[in-house]
């Protein structure tokens, strides 16, 4: 997780640092307006950086997994580094507007202004940015207020997956409209400082890749069909399991990542965890929990044979390890990534002391056999805990399981508040930060 806060900071330290390396800024009088000018200039330069590199990590390259662990962590930066965009942008919005509207008040007396003088004093270049800068300045205003709009969907946990997914498609049209805004109001001799060719190049990147999203292409390259060849429903905890026989190339997958599974073109991808191992059988395997309006209806709507298209895989969740002892816990659905791992080590000769405690507050009897079938051929120590009967399982009683905390590595995947718990007793226990492993496993 360390690697996108470092990620984080560096962008944004970057970006501060060109903006207060400029000459007006470092310049600027310590009177209102003359800041509110610099304050407006450079939330504008901060909010459209964090936006493209937020464009950037939106279009799944493969090229950042590695350095940002996987596809879960770059979501979570894509995440902060849209909101950073949406607060520089509100900040932007209010030295521009809320002046104004205190001189209109008679609280504020308006400066007088310079002019620059008349279009002929400027080159042909400069002149013809200048023609634009009404338009650009009102453009930019509009697609501020639709920023707004799409910014508090996404943060709303209310809207359904389809519908934050479709109305996501319009971010990288309002992106462009910005990016236009920008251009035209950058000032002329800033694009030849350091800040102006770190900037044209964090716009041409996030223009590349707003246009990637607009063509639809996202994921393109990485995306294998299939065709739906067993379905098992285990009724009792909700959760569907799917066998889909791949008839085009698929590159392999490990143990404990996920994929983006399209059963309906119109609903689009949904991200879940496989849960088979790669075998070059062709088939692969998620177990999916009936969550939300769509997920629910698939019991009903799929059926052997359906075609499926398979885009992945992603993510960096691998329980292999040099450590003696494996604590693995999952929380409901969380035993999905754990799944694949155990087929793994069915086939091959294990010496990790592995442990598996699995939570549930909805047992299904057919599931929990299976369960204890993969645990005993892989060589695992499982405890099965219904919450119902018993309430909740304790970091303590895991603890209880733990040799040494120094040759232990915990993985966890489950609910957040529950993993931050976990996490926050284990270290104080005395186990290293980095040996607690939990999948970041959220697309909004």
């Amino acid at each position: 997780m360390k690697s996108i806060h470092y990620a984080f900071i560096a962008i944004l330290t970057t970006s501060l640092a060109l903006w207060l390396g400029t000459e007006h800024a470092l310049s600027t009088p310590l009177h209102f307006w003359p800041l509110r000018k610099t304050i407006i200039y450079g939330s504008g330069i901060i909010a459209i950086i964090a936006m493209s590199f937020a464009t950037l990590l939106a279009i799944r390259h493969f090229f950042s997994d590695s350095f940002l662990d996987g596809l879960d962590k770059r979501y979570k930066l894509h995440k902060w580094l849209g909101i950073t965009g949406f607060v520089a942008a509100v900040t932007h919005w209010l030295f521009i507007k809320a002046p104004k509207w205190l001189v209109d008040l008679d609280i504020l007396i308006k400066p007088i202004k310079n002019k620059h003088g008349n279009g002929e004093s400027l080159s042909w270049f400069a002149n013809f940015f200048d023609y634009q800068r009404h338009f650009a300045k009102d453009i930019g205003e509009w697609a501020f207020y639709a920023l707004i709009i799409l910014v508090l969907m996404m943060l709303s946990k209310k809207i359904t997956y389809k519908l934050a997914r479709q109305s996501h498609k319009l971010m990288p049209v309002i992106y462009l409209v910005l990016v236009y805004h920008s251009i035209v109001l950058m000032k002329m001799a800033d694009w030849f400082t350091p800040l102006g060719i770190f900037l044209m190049l964090v716009l041409v990147v996030g223009s590349i890749s707003a246009c990637i999203a607009l063509l639809g292409k996202i994921g393109h390259s990485k995306q294998a069909h299939g065709e739906i060849s067993t379905l098992q429903h285990y009724t009792d905890n909700k959760v569907l399991a799917v066998t889909i026989k791949l008839t085009t190339p698929w590159t392999g997958h490990d143990a404990g990542q996920y994929a983006f599974v399209t059963f309906d073109k119109k609903e689009g991808p949904h991200p879940f965890s496989i849960t088979s191992s790669w075998d070059e059988s062709g088939e692969i395997s998620f177990n999916i929990k009936q969550i939300g309006d769509y997920v629910n209806t698939l019991p009903h709507s799929l059926a052997i044979g359906d075609h499926v298209v398979v885009e992945g895989p992603y993510g960096n969740f691998n329980l292999d390890s040099g450590k003696q002892q494996h604590i693995w816990i999952a929380g409901g659905i969380g035993i999905a990534p754990f799944l694949s791992q155990l087929d793994n080590l069915a086939s091959q000769q294990q010496q990790a002391d592995i442990t598996l405690f699995y939570t549930t507050n909805m047992p299904d009897e057919a599931f929990i056999q299976q369960l204890h079938k993969r645990c005993e051929q892989a060589g695992v120590i499982l405890h099965i805990i219904d919450t119902n009967q018993r309430g909740m399982l304790t970091a303590a009683e895991i603890a209880t399981a733990i040799n040494n905390y120094a040759t232990t590595d915990v993985w966890f995947c489950g609910p957040a508040k529950f993993g931050h718990v976990l996490k926050s007793y284990f270290v104080k226990a005395g186990l290293a930060q980095h040996d607690f492993h939990q999948e970041a496993f959220d697309m909004r």
